[in-house]
């Protein structure tokens, strides 16, 4: 298993080295939120400080994720899908589709304090 995780990690380094193409940015990683507690508003109220961050900065944000359902809920903070492949592995394990996206700086909300109301 964690052969496997090192594997998608790199996978999604080098598809962050590709798609920005050397562009500084942020690199959201591995955000999580337990089971019990999703659909609260945890991973928007988590996510806020960082995304008010880069974009006072001028800066995208890039992440790469495993699962659909984390793609609705990227792009109502303003993530757009970039990149979708799927990674395979050496053995015959079942692969894995991974999505890969970018949020540009003040996107789509222009002050995120006001529109995300938190």
């Amino acid at each position: 298993m964690v052969t496997r995780l090192l594997k998608i990690s790199k996978h999604a380094d080098q598809m962050l080295l590709e798609i920005m193409k050397g562009r500084k940015c942020y690199n959201l990683q591995r955000m999580t939120v337990n089971p019990l507690f999703q659909h609260r508003g945890y991973g928007t109220k988590s996510l806020k400080k960082s995304l008010l961050k880069a974009d006072s900065e001028n800066l995208p944000v890039f992440l790469s994720t495993n699962t659909a359902k984390n793609v609705i809920f990227y792009s109502r903070l303003g993530f757009v899908l970039i990149k979708k492949c799927e990674f395979p592995f050496d053995d015959d394990e079942a692969h894995s589709m991974n999505y890969f996206m970018i949020r540009e700086p003040n996107s789509p909300y222009e002050n995120l304090n006001d529109k995300l109301n938190l």
